[in-house]
């Protein structure tokens, strides 16, 4: 349990900033289309980033609920002798 604890955390911390680089993106694109496109098209656009934030979530709870390493010396701590 702890392993999962600790892997959803990471991945809560992680998406923070992954979600800051994706909205970085959106601004960008939408600064270089000069804001001329349609609606539709933003909507579809944001829609990609929240899948695309999805899919990095996952990706790096599977890295760390996976990792043949364990999480290092907080698995030692509690490991049981």
């Amino acid at each position: 349990m702890i392993q999962f604890t600790y892997s959803f955390c990471m991945a809560m911390l992680h998406s923070l900033w992954q979600a800051a680089l994706l909205m970085l993106l959106y601004v960008i694109v939408d600064k270089l289309t000069h804001k001329n496109s349609a609606p539709l098209a933003k909507r579809n656009f944001l829609y990609v980033a929240i899948t695309a934030q999805l899919i990095l979530f996952s990706l790096t709870f599977s890295i760390y609920f996976f990792s043949n390493e364990g999480i290092g010396s907080f698995k030692q701590c509690y490991s049981k002798p």
